[in-house]
């Protein structure tokens, strides 16, 4: 099944459907009610293959991948999500009003049939679509449609809510885009995280500063070393303050050596055995080993990695590792021949490295779809990176061979994550005035994408030369079926190099 439809109302900077409620001829619908009162949902339409989220700063882009999320799995639901703005947002005693969220769902497969029907018996014997709404965590509405045009409708509260669809509704998983790819990695972290306190290159040499001022003052007697320390005060102070690390920094670090163990034991398909090893003879100082071993893992990236595929921007570039002093570096080298760390390169590479490792050491589920998300991965990128990132997105939603496809919906701020030949993926969102909230822009392709140059702050033709060779045509409609055309009847291998 798909996600055809996503429905928000009391979340976050999502109220209402002011404009649907203030319509003549709108009509309510069974869902939308709460006792005598109507409150449309906002309805997001999402595309089966690729969803593209825009808008301005504060527009609610975020707040809709977080809807998603909750509304499958029905965890996670905060009473502090509750519009601020909505009717029903109070403390008076007893209020106990969620935000609610709702999925519609499409092409259900005849096994997923059977196995809603096994958690809810009285579903009907076939559907190939259906609506499900949660009001908050305990409390889940199921609506089927009839022939005669009547919503046949289910309720599931507390356990039953709570436990629904686990194993048929697709799992949601996300790239992290604040995640980079570390510049080293620790002996100590190669195989498996440590539970203690983490430290990079940079505390660890502070940390030896600090025993390097020590032992300066240092002296057997006891009482001439106690009476000498106070006056290093001034010295360890600045060094002591920069080694207390607050948790935050201490998750990223967790986070970015877990992506870099991935990299060399799923993507490199490293032996485990081998890094254990590689540590040992790193701290033991035995150069002849470190060496055969580096060499080793370097020529297993280089077979495994395909990263040129990917990164355009030269198909030469290559990850390397090196070991120095009690770390393995991660270096690279470019067209040139010349190897760098990542301290000396753009941030932008590392970034595009972890989304690249995120995606190439995803593992499917092997029962259920998948739904990717991913929220503003264009923060770090620059305009040709991004382009190749639509790569890794389409290599999701359109994969090679037997693979499931994943549908993917991601958040940008950025223009070049655009694809301008399918403007039906795209999805305008904006923050109306006074409580209306958040709202949807229809046909935002229309007028010249007037609501994307309103939500981007820039002309989005502006962004159009953004390849080394360009063919400029006379009209939209030109760009679109010269593409359409291209993709059809061009080599895949060939099509890979261009963009539109």
């Amino acid at each position: 099944m798909k996600i055809n439809k996503v429905y928000a109302r009391f979340y976050k900077s999502f109220n209402y459907d002011h404009h649907r409620k203030a319509h003549r001829d709108a009509e309510p619908r069974p869902w939308e009610m709460i006792g005598e009162l109507w409150y449309p949902y906002i309805e997001v339409p999402i595309d089966a293959r690729i969803t593209t989220i825009v808008g301005a700063n504060e527009s609610g882009k975020s707040h809709l991948l977080g809807a998603i999320s909750k509304a499958i799995s029905g965890e996670d639901f905060k009473h502090q999500d509750l519009c601020r703005y909505c009717d029903f947002f109070n403390v008076e005693r007893g209020n106990d009003f969620w935000p609610h969220l709702g999925i519609a769902w499409s092409d259900v497969t005849e096994d997923e049939v059977g196995k809603i029907r096994s958690e809810v018996a009285s579903a009907p014997d076939s559907f190939e679509s259906f609506l499900m709404f949660r009001q908050g965590p305990d409390k889940l509405e199921l609506y089927f449609s009839t022939s005669t045009g009547i919503f046949h409708r289910e309720e599931l509260l507390n356990a039953a809510a709570r436990d629904f669809g686990k194993s048929v509704l697709p799992r949601v998983f996300t790239i992290q885009s604040n995640v980079a790819l570390p510049g080293a990695l620790p002996t100590s972290e190669l195989v498996t995280g440590q539970s203690g306190v983490l430290r990079d290159r940079q505390t660890r040499k502070r940390s030896f500063d600090v025993l390097d001022i020590l032992r300066g003052v240092y002296s057997a007697d006891q009482t001439r070393f106690a009476k000498d320390l106070p006056g290093l005060a001034p010295k360890l102070g600045p060094i002591i303050s920069e080694l207390d690390e607050s948790p935050a920094t201490q998750d990223e670090l967790r986070k970015s050596y877990t992506l870099a163990r991935k990299l060399l034991l799923h993507l490199a398909n490293v032996e485990p055995e081998r890094l254990v090893e590689l540590g040992q003879f790193i701290d033991a100082g035995e150069n002849g080993h470190v060496t055969a071993l580096v060499e080793s893992i370097n020529q297993q990236l280089e077979k495994r990695l395909n990263f040129p595929k990917y990164w355009v921007q030269d198909r030469d570039f290559q990850l390397r590792v090196a070991a120095l002093e009690s770390d393995l570096v991660f270096t690279i080298r470019d067209r040139t021949g010349t190897q760098y760390t990542f301290d000396e390169r753009s941030a932008g590479l590392k970034y595009f490295l972890s989304y690249f490792i995120q995606s190439q050491t995803h593992e499917p589920d092997p029962d259920r779809p998948e739904i990717l998300l991913m929220d503003e991965p264009d923060a770090y990128l620059s305009a040709e990176a991004q382009q190749d990132l639509l790569k890794i997105f389409r290599g999701f939603a359109e994969p090679d061979g037997d693979a499931r496809p994943v549908q993917v919906v991601y958040v940008t701020h950025s223009p070049f994550l655009l694809d301008k030949n399918r403007a039906e993926r795209i999805r305008v969102l904006q923050k109306g005035k006074g409580s209306d909230g958040t709202r949807v822009i229809k046909d935002a392709s229309q007028n010249h994408y007037e609501p994307l140059r309103s939500a981007f702050g820039s002309y989005v033709g502006e962004t159009a030369f953004i390849g080394a060779c360009n063919l400029l045509v006379e009209g939209t409609a030109d760009q679109v079926l010269l593409a359409a055309f291209h993709e059809r009847s061009s080599a895949a291998a060939y099509r890979a190099k261009v963009s539109y």
